[in-house]
């Protein structure tokens, strides 16, 4: 063992701080928080917005009603991007309902393989800066998951496959699938 692989096995600090902060970044969302939502026709609605304790839903909560809302499944999101870069915006931005020196405080939740954006305003960039963090870490988290449950499905059934495959073919005849099933 060299003197670096030493010093990284000694220093865990460095990841139970990030886990730690990691989980504060994502706790963030699980609190109510008030966004400014901007639709196609540029009509904005106040919107109390959260993240599911599930971890796996944002809901929102409309002024009329007090009952909660699906506003995305985390699964669904595709992306999470800063400032004024989606139709939404861009078309907010040519009647004039919005101006550049707020783009500070925009953020989109783009979902459903890009097809829909959820539209935000945030009251302060460091709110802002929590829901971009915080998403992304989620949406990692996420895909991680399921490009692991993928790798390790493939892997069992190539391990399968290969066994049922008697006369190492390539190929399974006939007998070999009706063995397999």
């Amino acid at each position: 063992m060299n003197e670096i692989q030493w010093d990284r096995l000694m220093n865990t600090n460095d990841l139970q701080v990030s886990g730690i902060e990691v989980s504060n970044i994502v706790n963030q969302l699980k609190h109510q928080v008030t966004f400014i939502k901007f639709k196609s026709n540029c009509h904005t609605y106040s919107r109390i917005y959260y993240l599911a304790l599930s971890e796996d839903v944002i809901h929102y909560k409309g002024s009329r009603d007090k009952s909660k809302n699906e506003a995305c499944k985390i699964k669904d999101i595709d992306q999470v991007r800063a400032g004024f870069t989606t139709a939404v915006w861009k078309a907010c931005l040519n009647k004039r309902k919005i101006t550049r020196d707020i783009e500070n405080l925009a953020f989109s939740i783009l979902y459903d393989n890009n097809r829909h954006s959820l539209d935000l305003l945030a009251e302060t960039e460091e709110i802002r800066s929590q829901w971009i963090e915080g998403l992304t870490i989620i949406i990692q988290r996420y895909q991680s998951h399921v490009s692991t449950h993928h790798e390790i499905t493939n892997q069992w059934i190539w391990q399968v496959f290969s066994q049922a495959d008697s006369d190492q073919s390539g190929y399974l005849n006939r007998r070999e699938v009706h063995r397999l099933l």
